[in-house]
């Protein structure tokens, strides 16, 4: 995941976030497909967010509900009609399972198309806890 961290509001710094065992995971959203006024489909999609645990608190607020692949299957689960038996999977991820290191800045142009834009570069970036 990566995040654009900014700097006294003037600059913006692309940050990665991984999972310390460089493992997947999934995130939390929604999706719906609805008709515009012509009748066509829009598709539309947003992540759900949760309060940031103190590694991502550094420098923001709140962060995606990071799913780990049991909480994948319960959060795809039609069958759930108590939306409050969901609630336990959207807490923030434990910090000491994650890490987040600078990046370079293309990470943030979705047309360049390299792994040079997740490697970690080497910079003393006071924000960025390890």
């Amino acid at each position: 995941m990566a995040l654009l961290l900014e700097e006294d509001g003037k600059k913006e710094y692309p940050v990665r976030v991984v999972l310390k065992n460089r493992g997947i995971f999934g995130v939390a959203g929604l999706y719906e497909v609805w008709r515009d006024t012509r009748g066509e489909p829009l598709r539309t999609c947003t992540l759900v967010m949760t309060e940031a645990n103190p590694l991502i608190g550094e420098f923001e607020s709140r962060m995606p509900a990071i799913l780990s692949p049991e909480d994948m299957t319960r959060w795809l689960d039609e069958g759930i009609s108590d939306l409050d038996a969901l609630d336990p999977i959207l807490r923030p991820h434990a910090a000491e399972e994650m890490q987040a290191y600078p990046v370079t800045p293309p990470i943030d142009n979705n047309r360049y198309d390299s792994d040079e834009c997740i490697r970690e570069m080497d910079l003393e970036l006071a924000w960025v806890k390890r």
